[in-house]
């Protein structure tokens, strides 16, 4: 068919023009990806998937490709990091075992098994627990910043910056807590964020995103939203998803929080 309706340089010429498109379009990924990583070394594979809306097989293979390739400021290659964020994952996956399963032994007290102690209900449980908790901690200390609610959650339990921040923007928070209490909650953390923008105001802004250590990619969202741009306006412009658009300015406001409480920006 191909030979009675095309001639065999039109068809080359057809072929080539596809492989160049798709070339490019692989290159890009390989790039977004790379960037990515470069930026945010300690991420894992799967974290980078939803952020990126790029399959996990895609992403490792590309980063396997360039293994070789040394990460800015780090010092190390990305098959290196790769490996410590492996190990990392598996600790975490040790622990996260330790808590949710008890172990099995014989009369002779060998080691048979274990049984696990947490069902889906019990974490839905603990979680709308959390959400509860977190929310009374904040309305007792409104001005408190999330490294500080962690700080002090963590007394008696073991929680993350993020993880508290999401337990806060839960969407079923308004059942959790109330429709009235969800409403409060939101209004602190806007005035938190609005205070937090007002506070830099007085200092040098590009000195201040510059000496903050932050990632690029932390950098490019704060700037963004000084110039007024919405979440989901910076998550469609940066590719990314809203809730990763939200956790890299979280991080970002904590890094230029600690530097300004230290006073070494003047």
């Amino acid at each position: 068919f191909c030979k009675q309706n095309i001639n065999d340089k039109s068809l080359t010429k057809i072929i080539i023009r596809g492989g160049i498109n798709m070339n490019e379009d692989s290159r890009e990924k390989e790039k977004l990806i790379i960037n990515y990583f470069f930026e945010n070394p300690n991420t894992y594979i799967s974290e980078m998937s939803k952020d990126i809306n790029i399959p996990k097989s895609t992403i490792q293979r590309y980063l396997s490709k360039n293994k070789d390739k040394i990460i800015p400021g780090l010092g190390v290659t990305i098959g290196v990091q790769l490996e410590r964020n492996k190990n990392s994952g598996q600790r975490k996956g040790g622990i996260n075992s330790f808590k949710n399963n008890y172990a099995t032994k014989d009369s002779s007290g060998r080691f048979t098994g274990s049984i696990k102690t947490t069902s889906l209900v019990d974490k839905e449980e603990k979680k709308k627990s959390d959400i509860y908790k977190i929310y009374m901690l904040l309305i007792k200390n409104p001005t408190k910043t999330l490294n500080e609610l962690v700080q002090e959650l963590s007394d008696a339990e073991i929680y993350s910056r993020d993880y508290v921040y999401d337990c806060l923007t839960d969407k079923r928070i308004n059942e959790i807590i109330g429709f009235e209490a969800a409403t409060k909650v939101k209004e602190i953390l806007k005035k938190n964020r609005l205070s937090f923008f007002r506070k830099i105001e007085g200092f040098n802004i590009n000195d201040l995103l510059q000496t903050s250590d932050l990632t690029e990619q932390e950098r490019k969202i704060l700037e963004l939203r000084m110039k007024n741009k919405s979440l989901d306006e910076i998550a469609d412009e940066l590719n990314l998803s809203r809730s990763a658009v939200l956790k890299h300015e979280n991080r970002a406001i904590e890094k230029i929080q600690s530097k300004i409480i230290t006073g070494t920006e003047k």
